[in-house]
């Protein structure tokens, strides 16, 4: 296993249907059925299974699309907008 779990149909913890919520006309739904349906085995490739386990890519690309959406450019802040009262909905 190269990925930390990542399902988002998981009812374990919580049990929230996204789409409901947001609606399926949602900016977060879009990019969601986007980076679901597109093919990321090229970058799955270059991981390696030594250390800790990375991040689901195609989480990591959905944070990072809708960050740029939002006109966030960067990892920090990105970070300090996720950190705050927002909260990527992914």
């Amino acid at each position: 296993m190269k990925f930390r779990p990542y399902d988002q149909a998981q009812t374990t913890f919580v049990n929230l249907n996204y789409r409901k919520i947001l609606g399926e006309d949602s900016d977060v739904v879009l990019i969601n059925d986007i980076i679901e349906s597109s093919d990321l085995s090229s970058i799955e490739t270059k991981y390696v299974e030594v250390g800790n386990l990375a991040f689901d890519p195609k989480a990591m690309m959905k944070i990072f699309v809708y960050g740029y959406y939002k006109e966030y450019f960067g990892g920090r802040p990105l970070h300090r907008w996720n950190s705050s009262q927002h909260r990527a909905p992914f």
